[in-house]
């Protein structure tokens, strides 16, 4: 298998909804309260256009043989300091997303590696991101990759 990664340009908009749509399921399937069971195309493609030509936003796409086959995006944060926090920087990812042709095949530890040579060539020591508690693959992959719980959010619904 050929795996690369590199950053993601308009001429690979298509293939991103398309893998979107992997990762949206995911998100609905979990959270039907929060996330959208469908999404309309031209929007989502309207929004990672929008993302591509967005500050300290970026979008890496895994090509494995020669197919578009998981994306990450991810932001850079840069928070001043206030008076009850400390300045910092961080990546925070937002969306990891791979084919299910191709899982554990290594393309998701490919797209973190890309985030976390974006985070050392910028002086970014920490990248944060959520996971739902009932996601349990995506709790172990990422414990996996040495990423460890820091904040516990909770939510209580009145519907």
């Amino acid at each position: 298998m050929e795996l690369s990664v590199r950053s993601a340009s308009a001429a690979d908009i298509d293939a991103l909804v398309r893998l979107n749509r992997v990762v949206q399921k995911r998100h609905s399937d979990l959270q039907p309260l929060d996330f959208k069971a469908e999404t309309d195309d031209a929007e989502v493609s309207a929004f990672i256009a929008a993302l591509l030509t967005t500050p300290k936003n970026y979008l890496c796409v895994a090509d494995c043989d020669g197919r578009s086959s998981g994306y990450i995006w991810f932001e850079k944060q840069d928070r001043p300091e206030t008076p009850f926090t400390l300045a910092r920087k961080r990546i925070y990812v937002h969306h990891i997303v791979v084919d299910e042709a191709v899982r554990r095949r290594g393309v998701a530890p490919a797209l973190l590696r890309c985030v976390e040579m974006e985070a050392l060539a910028s002086g970014v020591r920490q990248i944060a991101l959520d996971v739902w508690a009932e996601n349990k693959m995506a709790r172990d992959f990422f414990t996996s990759k040495g990423f460890s719980p820091f904040n516990l959010r909770l939510r209580k619904s009145l519907i």
